[in-house]
């Protein structure tokens, strides 16, 4: 009878998550505007490469003034179809729901690999798919679905065949995708991956994955700094060392504890439950995956960073999604079994019930606050426009990104880049529109420094629009046309 009740239960919660994370991915490849900040950037470096422009440009005395925080391998992974459906956030969204779905067949193979039961590997796909930062982000023109993607597959080529030759190189030509898909999979991958070896008594595999990673990351840094003239070290390291704040930090763990808290007891409970397995197998197993949860911390903790997101949470959730699997097979046979799966149950229906409470990023919301709104009127206009949300305006309407504004203000505030070039285009008015947004207060900061305002202020005029300004304040410069009401 339990049995009978534990699979029922894992196989409705399978249900329901795979329903609500396709009914996401529709959703957002429906849409044609932007739906989070850094999809428009990444639109506009796409743009770029399909003009066969250099996006890590070293020179940023001239406009336009902009960033490319990651590797190539997704924007090239999405210039197919880009190129076959036109400009727009449908090629991106399409890729990363693709590497979605391909990760959690993954998940499902390796934890069969470790011996987990097919319920129980069903059981991780569920924690996995339900998660509120997978369901927000898994969908978005972002790197991380692909990133991801790509270190997994390297843990399924490095467990097929410790041993062989072939895998390990295969293994670490894969983890090297991960790395120039996303930089942080530099840290976790090759470290674990090289542990894993090395703690399996495999020295000599250890010794050929490192040697392998470190030749082929080299090579494609190499190629990398001829193709952009030694930009990239400027764009992928240096325009990503911001500041901390470990407030910062702090709050996006408590997030994850309030909307996620699963995740961090299971790590805890295979702790405790492999304390008592008598069987070699299933510790050895157990130690694996406790192994690769504590290294995904080590790009969580980067959250701290001004400007992150719980993108940085995508490893760790992939690996407490591992730990359930296994923290589920070892209790199979013990009486309080059933009390993983009913925990399973809850919070699935939590991650679900948040979907459309409008916990997790929801359309109506963004129709309730103006963010639609502010974007359509965005599009009609036909002049230079400078925007701290909207990026992806420009480059969908055939138009180069002239200015990112977090990325350009935290490298003028490092002293890392002069920002006169765009104070002076700001006092010249050059822009028909500049956007700022209203909600936090906090972001203004972030994107825009004193002298950034004050020179808005000074030559431009808040306009008017036909709804209110809900979401965003509009400027137009001083003149016969900066009072007309901006109309969508």
């Amino acid at each position: 009878m339990g049995n009978r009740i534990t699979r029922t239960i894992i196989l409705l919660c399978f249900t329901l998550s795979c329903c609500t994370f396709m009914y996401r991915a529709w959703l957002a490849l429906s849409e044609h505007r932007q739906l989070e900040y850094g999809e428009g950037p990444i639109v506009d470096q796409v743009e770029r490469l399909a003009r066969g422009e250099n996006i890590y440009r070293p020179d940023l005395s001239q406009p336009p003034f902009v960033i490319s925080n990651y590797p190539p391998v997704f924007h090239l992974a999405q210039l197919p179809i880009r190129n076959l459906l036109g400009p727009g956030f449908l090629a991106g969204r399409l890729v990363s729901t693709i590497a979605t779905l391909l990760t959690c067949f993954c998940l499902y193979v390796l934890a069969r690999r470790l011996r987990a039961s097919r319920l129980n590997s069903i059981a991780a796909v569920v924690l996995f798919a339900s998660s509120p930062f997978i369901l927000e982000w898994g969908v978005l023109n972002r790197v991380d679905p692909l990133a991801l993607l790509f270190s997994v597959v390297a843990l399924l080529l490095a467990l097929h065949r410790p041993g062989n030759v072939r895998w390990i190189i295969a293994a670490a030509i894969a983890s090297s995708f991960a790395m120039f898909t996303r930089q942080t999979y530099a840290i976790s991958t090759p470290l674990f991956l090289t542990l894993f070896y090395w703690l399996s008594s495999n020295r000599k595999g250890a010794l050929y994955y490192a040697v392998i990673t470190l030749c082929c990351s080299g090579l494609g840094a190499i190629a990398l700094m001829y193709y952009s003239h030694g930009g990239a070290f400027f764009h992928l390291v240096i325009a990503n060392m911001n500041e901390t704040n470990l407030s910062r930090a702090s709050f996006a763990f408590f997030t994850l504890i309030s909307l996620s808290p699963l995740q961090l007891i299971a790590p805890l409970l295979l702790v405790l439950v492999l304390r008592t397995s008598t069987i070699d197998l299933q510790k050895r197993d157990g130690r694996f995956t406790l192994l690769l949860t504590l290294i995904a911390f080590i790009p969580a903790i980067a959250v701290a960073k001004v400007g992150s997101s719980v993108n940085y949470f995508y490893e760790l959730t992939f690996a407490s999604a591992l730990c359930f699997a296994l923290g589920c097979q070892v209790t199979a046979s013990r009486r309080y079994a059933i009390a993983l799966p009913l925990l399973l149950a809850v919070q699935t229906t939590m991650h679900v019930a948040s979907v459309y409470r409008r916990e997790i990023l929801n359309f109506d919301v963004l129709r309730d606050i103006g963010y639609f709104s502010s974007w359509d009127r965005l599009e009609g206009l036909s002049g230079p426009i400078l925007s701290d949300e909207f990026m992806g305006v420009e480059p969908i309407k055939g138009k180069p990104l002239l200015f990112q504004p977090f990325e350009m203000t935290q490298l003028a505030r490092a002293g890392a880049w002069s920002q006169e070039p765009l104070l002076q285009q700001i006092k010249e008015r050059y822009f028909e529109c500049i956007v700022i947004r209203l909600r936090p207060i906090s972001i203004r900061d972030e994107r825009w420094t004193p002298e950034m305002l004050q020179a808005i202020g000074t030559n431009y005029h808040r306009a008017p629009t036909d709804d209110g300004a809900l979401f965003a304040e509009y400027y137009r410069p001083f003149g016969p046309s900066s009072h007309r009401p901006i109309s969508r």
